[in-house]
């Protein structure tokens, strides 16, 4: 009998932490890439919870600081990044995401970088 019990308390055990078990935050690194002359990195990430609520984000890294470029719901939507120059930075993207955050230019200090989108 003492054996069932705990049988069953072990069922129960499981089958709770089953339905408790919470879903995760992920972040993930796309693609980086240095400006030519070496002084400021382009990312573009993923970020979500879970993959149910997430966006893909563009930043730049100026070294003591950063600046967001561009964000749109989402995942695996074939964005791609790069620096045409050491002033400038295209973003290949489509033109019905969704981005609430779409700059045409970052500056940090006296750092400006400007931004080309290329729309399909």
């Amino acid at each position: 009998m003492k054996s069932f019990i705990f049988l069953l308390l072990i069922l129960f055990a499981t089958s709770c932490a089953e339905q408790e078990e919470e879903p995760s935050n992920f972040s993930k690194i796309l693609h980086s890439s240095w400006s030519p002359n070496g002084k400021w990195k382009l990312t573009l990430t993923e970020h979500g919870y879970d993959s149910t609520d997430c966006y893909t984000q563009v930043i730049i890294d100026f070294g003591s600081t950063g600046s967001g470029v561009y964000s749109t719901n989402g995942r695996n939507l074939g964005i791609k990044t790069y620096w045409k120059d050491n002033h400038t930075i295209v973003i290949e993207t489509k033109k019905e995401y969704d981005a609430p955050q779409k700059w045409s230019q970052v500056q940090s200090f006296r750092n400006i970088v400007k931004v080309e989108y290329i729309e399909n």
